[in-house]
């Protein structure tokens, strides 16, 4: 489970879309094309399935489908794809935008949870007003007009509008990283009774001297239930940890409310931390205080030990929390550790697009290995994608060989793996490649070389190679100019 699973979307796409009723029309097919394959993209660099939510994919019925909202406010990232429909003052694009600024886009400053691609030669002042100064992903073509890119070049790495797709989607996958970063930093302190205002303040300064972010919950005098429900919700979202500090008295519960405010904030914070066990701590300063309800299988409950005891359990989860993030979650990520290294450029600005792909198939274990081949390749403008491990084999498999069918060569690395186990993998990749007609340089990566096992492994449709001869294999399937 990832840590930003209490997301329901990855990515939302905002493409405004009113009128135009069939794919063929407009553009409607070109953004179906450019999600598909940016679900693709991205799947891989996040090591998971993406998942991406296309509010054209709704129903249009003339008023905004009731899930629309929900799914603008659970999405990590926004991508607001500029064409002539979707800069109309009517819009829907201007509310769905105005909603992931009011509910999520906080989690990073500056808007950089927000990213555009102009599909149409539309002028950045006629774009909403808080996007205007966003770099966009530019799907236009250098003619005098300024045509919008062809769809079936979406599918090719090497062309303009596949190397932005790609590009596109390293940048999503780095944010993401950044926002998961950033959640497991902070901690979600909510409304305390009186009598614990100032160990509330201990542990914010705890949390604070530590590197971390508190949120503080607040009751506002005369909220509804379902505002401050609400707000409550979106607060929680935005952190990893949520510690409650309920008094021996009884809790406060304002007039006509369901349940008192730290019940109210207890069992939100339970819907939220379900996906993610013992991240969440109730501390009742009562021995004998009642503990019931099915929010609290998730949360570590605490009655009566000292407040000293529940401070270093904070640290403790807290310490976990940090580590667990600063390695990121999924085997794939090990290789993408450094691009979470910084969130200080803006969105729409990305590193040189590598066009070049190669596939790495290997097995989770040896991806921290493969590091340092990984650098060695970016440095000359070659990209690695290794397999997907995560989700159901069907998912995987369809992904990967959609991988491995925009890839220009394939590598078994045999890394930890016994001989059997490698001649499997390379069976699997060899039935895959013809499944697809494809004929590009195979090799086996051989490390160390001097394994006994190693040297005599053999496959009759790969070469081997000794990773001290990687450029020799690197040159065959890429050429000599890079």
């Amino acid at each position: 489970m990832h840590d930003l699973a209490h997301f329901r979307f990855d990515v939302f796409i905002s493409y405004g879309w009113a009128g135009i009723q069939r794919k063929e029309d407009a553009d409607r097919g070109w953004v179906d094309e450019f999600k598909r394959r940016l679900t693709g993209e991205l799947s891989g660099e996040l090591g998971r399935e993406a998942r991406i939510y296309l509010d054209v994919e709704q129903s249009q019925n003339g008023e905004l489908p009731a899930n629309l909202t929900e799914a603008v406010q659970s999405s990590v990232l926004f991508l607001a794809v500029v064409s002539p429909g979707s800069v109309r003052v009517d819009s829907w694009c201007h509310f769905e935008l105005a909603k992931f600024i009011e509910h999520d886009a906080g989690l990073l400053k500056d808007l950089k949870q927000v990213f555009v691609a102009r599909i149409r030669n539309v002028a950045p002042a006629q774009w909403p007003e808080p996007i205007r100064k966003i770099i966009p992903y530019d799907f236009l073509g250098d003619d005098p007009r300024h045509k919008m890119l062809p769809e079936e070049d979406l599918a090719y790495a090497g062309t303009a509008a596949g190397g932005l797709v790609q590009s596109l989607a390293i940048d999503l996958a780095k944010t993401s990283r950044i926002v998961e970063q950033q959640i497991a930093h902070t901690v979600f302190l909510p409304y305390t009774d009186p009598s614990l205002v100032a160990q509330a303040e201990r542990l914010a300064t705890e949390i604070d001297t530590r590197g971390g972010a508190v949120i503080r919950g607040s009751y506002q005098a005369g909220e509804s239930e379902s505002a401050f429900v609400d707000r409550t919700a979106r607060e929680v979202r935005r952190a990893g940890i949520s510690v409650h500090l309920l008094g021996a008295g009884a809790a406060p519960r304002p007039e006509g409310w369901s349940d008192s405010i730290q019940g109210l904030q207890i069992r939100t914070a339970g819907e939220r931390f379900q996906a993610e066990r013992n991240h969440m701590i109730v501390w009742h300063a009562s021995r004998d205080a009642q503990t019931a309800g099915p929010e609290l299988q998730w949360a570590e409950v605490l009655k009566g030990t000292g407040f000293e005891y529940m401070e270093s359990l904070l640290r403790d989860m807290f310490s976990r929390n940090i580590v667990a993030a600063s390695t990121i979650t999924g085997p794939q990520q090990e290789l993408a550790k450094s691009a979470s290294a910084s969130g200080d450029s803006a969105p729409g600005i990305s590193r040189p697009v590598l066009s070049k792909l190669l596939y790495v198939e290997c097995v989770p274990q040896d991806l921290a290995k493969l590091q340092a081949f990984r650098l060695r390749l970016e440095s000359r403008g070659i990209r690695i994608k290794p397999p997907l491990f995560d989700g159901d084999e069907a998912t995987r498999k369809r992904l990967n060989e959609e991988f491995l069918q925009r890839c220009a060569g394939v590598v078994v690395y045999f890394g930890s793996r016994n001989d059997l186990e490698a001649f499997v993998a390379c069976q699997s990749l060899w039935d895959a490649l013809q499944k697809y007609h494809l004929n590009m340089p195979r090799a086996v990566l051989l490390d160390p070389a001097d394994d006994p096992v190693r040297s005599f492994f053999f496959y009759p449709e790969f070469e081997n190679y000794p990773s001290t001869q990687l450029d020799a294999f690197v040159e065959r399937a890429f050429g000599r100019g890079l």
